[in-house]
């Protein structure tokens, strides 16, 4: 049986970059990795609590420096507030971190929201969406399929799949329905296909006891072309697990842009 690898990993040499920045010797080298997983990890979790969208997070050390850039897509009232209590806990953290690993760094982090304002694609997501609100055929089920709409939007103007997958996860947690749910979200990124000119395609797996089932099955959406082979062609990925009521399914996300 033949497996898919990870297209991330094999295409850092060609079109991506490393998510962490940093060279050190070999006795801090095992400390530093341990505190760059866990970090991660810490605030996934946090983000997760306060139904934060992680966009990207990315590591970097320059001598005792150690910087801490994330971007994060939020759609509740209160940013600021949020904000900077996510701020404080994580500097907090890296006090701890250091301090049992023995490492002598100063830290520093930095929150990037992502909005349509700040992206300057307000317009364009007004003049394209303006009347979707008054046709849209899942505006009756729910403002979470309206929302999905402005992430998605922000989804591909990044080029990341993560927040996609995330937004996902938080849904087909609740939702008994996977079919249906993903046939819906699925006429949402049609539309956004074809807005972008430079996305040749996307696919979305769901994979595991989806809607209930004695055995585990697959549910694949794909439009256009999403090739896996090439090393050359810029293509972004994710995947998640899922706690459902049935089980762990597995979540996977591709993402192919022009180079």
């Amino acid at each position: 049986m033949g497996q898919k690898t990870i297209p991330q990993s094999l295409r850092l040499d060609y079109l991506k970059n490393w998510n962490s920045n940093w060279v050190d010797n070999k006795i801090n080298y095992s400390k530093l990795l341990f505190l760059d997983y866990s970090l991660r990890n810490f605030i996934k979790k946090l983000c997760k609590r306060h139904n934060l969208n992680i966009n990207n997070i990315y590591i970097e050390k320059k001598i005792n420096y150690l910087n801490i850039y994330i971007k994060i897509y939020n759609i509740s009232k209160n940013d600021n507030q949020i904000l900077s209590f996510l701020k404080t806990n994580i500097e907090i953290t890296l006090q701890k971190y250091t301090k049992h690993l023995n490492l002598v760094l100063i830290p520093k982090v930095v929150i990037i929201p992502i909005t349509l304002a700040n992206l300057n694609i307000g317009y364009r997501f007004y003049k394209n969406f303006k009347k979707y609100k008054k046709y849209n055929p899942f505006y009756r089920m729910g403002v979470s399929y309206y929302s999905f709409i402005n992430l998605s939007y922000v989804a591909f103007y990044t080029q990341s799949a993560e927040l996609i997958s995330t937004y996902l996860i938080k849904d087909l947690q609740k939702n008994p329905k996977h079919r249906q749910y993903l046939n819906n979200i699925n006429k949402i990124l049609k539309k956004q296909y074809q807005i972008y000119d430079n996305c040749l395609g996307y696919k979305i797996e769901l994979k595991g006891r989806v809607n209930g089932a004695a055995r585990s099955r697959k549910i694949a959406i794909q439009l256009g072309k999403v090739s896996l082979n090439t090393l050359k062609h810029n293509i972004k990925y994710d995947f998640k697990e899922i706690l459902t009521p049935y089980g762990i399914c597995s979540l996977k996300v591709w993402l192919f842009f022009k180079n």
